[in-house]
């Protein structure tokens, strides 16, 4: 009993925390440096401490609390995930608590079925009907997923006798997609070396004129393309390759199209903004994270491809104590072997739950809100003297912008000299300090040396909790408060 108290307990914690108050106006959390919070919380762990009583667990746990970033909070616009969806965490306390294992239908009967339908109905949704898929911890491992389907396609044989002597396989992708790519690579022995990033246009969407000549040149030099990975919503400018072009390039040279749409892929269940993805069921596969935008909780990600067999002809070992033949069962609902992992926890449920529970219009009407929020924000800075848009024009939710304080505003662009933008991007810097120092305000700041921009915010736009008018408003003001004199 004294166990059930202690959940009681950390439900009431987390609300008196507000860790559940998306309109709260209290502080997102209280910073502190690493060696002041390592003293707070005492986190040391040794041989012979003492054991905490009932009353000390309680104190710990508000602590880890307290001094934990609230992302639920309205003013977070950090990263690309926020707090979660409610429905999504009722399916994910569910889950822990039954600790359940996805990878026989003996382990999970109930959760292999959700995931099955659940893969089914977004297959459905790319277009790859009768394809497979499976849920992995992140949009990286499903980028992963792709260029080890890709080339078990190609070279089935890799499997069993490895790369040793093997043609010189090739990945492209752009200068502006995720990092997970060379990592992927990399864990695949493929070498980052046999990463080719492509070059983006204003826009940071991938070059298919390059992108066609670097296949092409890579070819003439006795090299084999692998695959191409392009992107739907880029980490930093939301940008949205042009899928049905890559389509065409990847069809006439027979390589496998991988979209990467862990961002940008919620826009599927908008009518208004699904153009964007136009293209998309020409792709071999995709990655999609609900996890994202669509605000299920962590950890939620799918990789979905249109050929069936690959999973397990690539990742299965037939571990002859889990994955036997003869069982009382329909074996097609083990899953396990289709994973590169074994144990795997329940993502599919919070997803399933989610849209069970509030169909699919809600999904739609969720990210036209957010694009709507975007848009008004955007054009919002676009006159005001304090802030300077890094581009005209945006395909997502992502806005990035310098803030531009009172000392250095001109008269005239002639007047921007490198010592003025050194400035601002030092202005990045200090005002991001100051914003989370404050606990106030949390947008995240990054560069493009690609394109020779020095630091500069991005705020991203997510559909979980829901974003307002006023919210936005309230970051240009909260921004020009802190910032107006620096």
């Amino acid at each position: 009993m004294q166990d059930l108290e202690l959940l009681s307990k950390v439900f009431e914690i987390l609300k008196s925390e507000k860790v559940f108050d998306s309109s709260s106006e209290d502080i997102i959390f209280p910073f502190k440096d690493p060696d002041s919070l390592k003293s707070i919380l005492n986190l040391e762990l040794s041989n012979g401490s003492p054991k905490l009583n009932s009353s000390t667990q309680e104190d710990v746990l508000r602590k880890i609390v307290r001094y934990s970033i609230k992302t639920a909070h309205p003013n977070y616009h950090n990263e690309m995930y926020a707090g979660p969806d409610w429905l999504g965490l009722a399916a994910s306390w569910a889950t822990d608590a039954l600790n359940a294992c996805q990878f026989t239908y003996e382990a999970a009967p109930v959760f292999s079925l959700v995931e099955s339908f659940t893969l089914e109905y977004f297959l459905k949704l790319c277009g790859f009907d009768g394809g497979e898929g499976v849920f992995s911890p992140g949009g990286s491992m499903t980028n992963m997923y792709a260029i080890a389907m890709a080339r078990h396609k190609l070279v089935p044989g890799i499997k069993r006798h490895g790369m040793y002597g093997q043609q010189k396989l090739i990945v492209f992708t752009s200068e502006d997609s995720h990092y997970s790519v060379t990592k992927s690579v990399n864990w695949l022995g493929l070498g980052e070396e046999n990463v080719l990033k492509i070059k983006t246009d204003d826009t940071s969407r991938i070059d298919t004129v390059e992108l066609e000549a670097a296949v092409v040149a890579s070819i003439a030099e006795g090299s084999k393309p692998l695959v191409v990975s392009v992107t739907a919503g880029t980490t930093v400018f939301g940008a949205f390759d042009d899928l049905n072009r890559v389509a065409d390039i990847c069809q006439q040279h027979g390589i496998w199209l991988h979209v990467d749409a862990s961002w940008g892929g919620a826009a599927i269940f908008s009518e208004r903004h699904k153009p964007l993805l136009a293209g998309l069921e020409r792709a071999d596969s995709v990655s999609l994270c609900p996890q994202k935008m669509l605000g299920a909780p962590l950890q939620c990600a799918m990789f979905l491809m249109k050929h069936s067999g690959l999973l397990v002809g690539c990742n299965a070992s037939c571990a002859e104590y889990l994955f036997q033949i003869d069982k009382y069962y329909d074996i097609s609902y083990d899953t396990g072997d289709m994973s590169v992992q074994c144990s795997r926890k329940i993502d599919s449920f919070k997803l399933w739950f989610m849209l069970k529970a509030r169909g699919s219009n809600w999904f739609g009407a969720s990210v036209d809100n957010a694009m709507s929020c975007a848009a008004y924000f955007h054009a919002a800075i676009a006159t005001n003297i304090f802030f300077k848009p890094v581009r005209s024009e945006y395909q997502f939710t992502n806005v990035c912008f310098w803030f531009i304080p009172k000392r250095l505003q001109l008269s005239s662009p002639a007047e921007e000299t490198k010592e003025w933008w050194a400035e601002v991007y030092k202005v990045t810097l200090a005002l991001k300090e100051k914003m989370v120092k404050k606990g106030s305000l949390m947008v995240s700041y990054s560069s493009y040396p690609q394109k020779n921009l020095g630091n500069f915010f991005r705020l991203v736009v997510k559909c979980v909790p829901e974003p307002t008018i006023a919210r936005m408003d309230f970051v240009i003001s909260e921004m020009i408060a802190l910032g107006y004199d620096m």
